[in-house]
């Protein structure tokens, strides 16, 4: 006589099939499916927004400590999804914002699109510096410039835009690096000096 099943292996086969019955009637239905839940939501938006909300609160602790893992699990990729939802609102966003045309910061992404851009600057991608490219752009014309990463664009913005201050500021710096160049070389020539010991008299 045959033995029997395990109960747990008969009522896993039981959910596996019940799962793959639900999926193949959502794959053939899905249209009628999806308008259906559609229609219910747009009836129920107020009981819809408040099981949200009270699910939310009810559960706050378990779920941002699952959504904790999930991101400790998939870094790249939740950094990869955030950056498609940022640029994905990013012009709308911009134009309103910064009071520029539309359809001028949708034609200077299609020409000049993020993923072969680089800060004009600094000419580093954004991936190589982990943060955000930006588009940079007169404030009185409102005329688009170009990308620049975080950085640089505040950079330019603590500067003022201003082509005098940031001359100065270029000036200022290789004034102090030529200091520091002759500086090097006078203390290299005396370890030299130094090191060779006294010389010899002829």
């Amino acid at each position: 006589m045959l033995a029997e099943e395990p109960t747990d292996r008969i009522v896993s086969d039981k959910a596996d099939r019940a799962r793959a019955y639900q999926r193949e009637y959502y794959q053939k239905n899905k249209d009628r499916i999806v308008k259906k839940n559609r229609a219910w939501a747009d009836k129920n938006k107020v009981k819809l927004q408040k099981y949200h909300h009270d699910y939310g609160k009810r559960n706050r602790s378990r779920m941002l400590d699952a959504a904790r893992r999930y991101r400790a699990r998939n870094v790249d990729l939740v950094r990869v999804n955030a950056l498609k939802s940022y640029y994905k609102t990013y012009p709308k966003v911009l134009a309103r914002r910064c009071g520029i045309p539309l359809a001028d910061v949708v034609d200077f992404m299609a020409r000049y699109p993020l993923d072969s851009a680089r800060c004009h600057i600094c000419m580093s991608t954004g991936e190589e510096k982990r943060v955000r490219l930006h588009l940079d752009h007169c404030h009185r014309t409102k005329m688009i410039r170009g990308w620049l990463c975080g950085k640089c664009n505040r950079a330019l913005g603590f500067l003022g835009d201003s082509l005098p201050i940031l001359r100065k500021a270029v000036a200022y710096l290789e004034k102090f690096d030529a200091r520091a160049g002759r500086s090097r070389a006078s203390s290299r020539t005396a370890r030299n000096a130094r090191d060779s010991g006294p010389m010899a008299c002829p």
